[in-house]
């Protein structure tokens, strides 16, 4: 995945979380207006928003970035693997130090 379309994601997952955090606020401030049921607002408003960014970043970006992880650790063992296995004899070693 790119740099920009990372960043894309990034943002797009922010503009549904925040509104889906304001929706809910709304709806439960067109109950009634009064200070307990902001505070159940802001709560329930950030708890959703919350949830919907945690899902959509696990779905869409976090199991992108841990294949990527993934492959580098299988490419590291294999290049670790091969080096080792490809390293100098004792007599190879004094061509090198004299």
């Amino acid at each position: 995945m790119s740099l920009q379309t990372l960043i894309i994601r990034y943002t797009v997952f922010a503009v549904i979380a925040t509104f889906m955090n304001l929706f809910f606020q709304r709806m439960i401030l067109l109950i009634d207006n009064s200070f307990p049921y902001f505070i159940t607002a802001v709560a329930v408003g950030t708890l959703v928003g919350l949830v919907v960014k945690y899902y959509l970043d696990k779905r869409w970006i976090f199991l992108i970035i841990k294949r990527v992880c993934i492959t580098i650790a299988v490419n590291l063992v294999c290049m670790l693997r091969w080096g080792f296995s490809q390293r100098p004899s004792f007599g190879d070693l004094k061509l090198y130090f004299g």
